[in-house]
């Protein structure tokens, strides 16, 4: 049963309604955020941790099979290219 002396408030102003509550919340969104560019900062690293010897490996075995014409080939070797070239950033 709703209480007769609270007044409905709809389902938008109730999430800002109270002041504590908005607080709390704005505080949680942040800390979201920086949470969001600390992982994205560790993947980074650990993308630059990998052994590039293998990388640098696959890739020439990648452009020898592409040197053949093989349009699949090509596409994965330039993908790779992509990711080396990171690693020297």
């Amino acid at each position: 049963m709703v209480n007769p002396s609270k007044k409905f408030i709809g389902a938008e102003t109730l999430k800002s309604y109270n002041p504590s509550t908005e607080h709390r919340r704005k505080e949680r969104d942040a800390e979201k955020k920086k949470n969001k560019a600390e992982r994205k900062v560790t993947r980074e690293q650990a993308l630059l941790k990998k052994n590039p010897v293998a990388i640098k490996e696959e890739l020439d075995k990648l452009e020898a099979l592409g040197k053949e014409n093989c349009a699949a080939a090509e596409s994965v070797v330039f993908r790779l290219l992509l990711s080396f070239c990171s690693f020297g950033d």
